[in-house]
């Protein structure tokens, strides 16, 4: 659930996170938003049942890299995870 996912995100601080648009009766949008307002955010990457232009959307409105659909073939999901590899990388190096 999403208060369980939050406390081991908190203890282990890693750099990017793939969240699915559900997590139990929680809405996995609103921890991206939570997770992406605090300083040292992860990238977030949402991994969802819906593969609709909106959900992308609002997942980028949510400050995530983006929205890869379960029906995807898998290489787009790490497709977006190197690109929030690389957001990360470039947000770190920046004064």
């Amino acid at each position: 659930d999403g208060p369980a996912m939050a406390r081991v995100l908190h203890r282990t601080a890693p750099d990017v996170v793939v969240l699915d648009r559900r997590l139990g009766d929680e809405d996995g949008l609103a921890l991206c938003a939570t997770l992406r307002s605090e300083p040292d955010a992860p990238e977030v990457v949402i991994y969802t049942a819906d593969d609709s232009p909106v959900m992308d959307r609002r997942a980028r409105a949510a400050g995530a890299c983006g929205a890869v659909a379960k029906e995807r073939d898998i290489g787009e999901l790490f497709d977006a995870l190197r690109l929030a590899v690389r957001r990360r990388a470039t947000v770190d190096v920046l004064p």
